[in-house]
């Protein structure tokens, strides 16, 4: 098994962990893990707890010890490559999604990162089938937000204007974006013309909402698809000076990231 390496880790300031640091929930699985180091479950939650405390490679190694135990487990590879993409190790996070795809292919959530992991690598072909297999899993207004909005930007990275007008045409103000869908609503109704781009981030945000980032990189995106690069190009780097701080696991960070390299500014 391959530990991941210092220059692999999104934070690589964070390589221990002191026992005054350590929450209950971390306590409580390395109690329940010594009681029975053979579960691959206790694996799972151990890995948790420390992915909780952004403590990704410790996470990843946990994932890992779990999948010796049961290689057949989607769950395990599910989670493992959510870690890998916070460690921003794509190939290793799509390779491990695909696994779980095998494995667990009724579970929304596994297309829905391995989509992710696909446009982080500008994959758009495969991002595409990735997204449309996940939006046929979920009915509910909460999932098909997030997954819409990623799933239009894949289509019109691939010049599918009028499939990105289908997934737009479903997205109305009163959805139920639950309690996590803020961001990804208003994305979408900016892309329907609901929302001007300058307007998209005035509304009650929080201190340090994950929120921020993911309507910054969509206006970011939005004026790259319109043919205005250079400001495209300007939020881009103002999603990157805002995430590397503390956002440095987000999506929209990561896709900042992936976009800036992509067209080499």
């Amino acid at each position: 098994m391959t530990i991941l390496k210092e220059n692999q880790v999104a934070n690589p300031q964070r390589t221990w962990i002191d026992a005054s640091e350590k929450t209950e929930r971390l306590r409580a699985a390395e109690i329940s893990l010594r009681e029975n180091p053979k579960d691959p479950e206790r694996w799972m939650e151990l890995g948790l707890a420390l992915a909780k405390m952004r403590l990704m490679r410790e996470s990843v190694e946990a994932f890992s010890r779990g999948l010796i135990l049961d290689p057949f487990h989607g769950l395990l590879y599910r989670h493992r490559g959510h870690r890998h993409l916070s460690c921003w190790q794509y190939e290793e996070a799509a390779s491990d999604f695909t696994l779980a795809s095998r494995l667990i292919p009724d579970n929304w959530d596994v297309w829905y990162h391995l989509g992710l992991s696909f446009y982080l690598l500008r994959d758009y072909v495969r991002a595409e089938a990735a997204y449309k297999n996940c939006y046929a899993l979920s009915e509910k207004d909460d999932r098909r937000i997030p997954i819409s909005d990623w799933y239009w930007r894949t289509l019109m990275r691939l010049g599918k204007k009028q499939e990105a007008e289908d997934v737009l045409s479903r997205i109305t103000p009163e959805m139920d974006r639950g309690k996590d869908g803020l961001g990804y609503h208003r994305n979408l109704l900016m892309y329907k013309g609901l929302i001007q781009p300058d307007d998209l981030m005035q509304c009650n945000l929080e201190e340090g909402s994950l929120d921020k980032i993911t309507m910054a990189y969509a206006r970011a995106n939005f004026y790259y698809v319109l043919g205005d690069v250079k400001t495209s190009d300007r939020l881009l780097e103002e999603v990157i000076a805002e995430g590397d701080s503390f956002w440095w696991s987000a999506f929209g960070y990561l896709a900042a990231k992936a976009d800036k390299a992509g067209r080499g500014v």
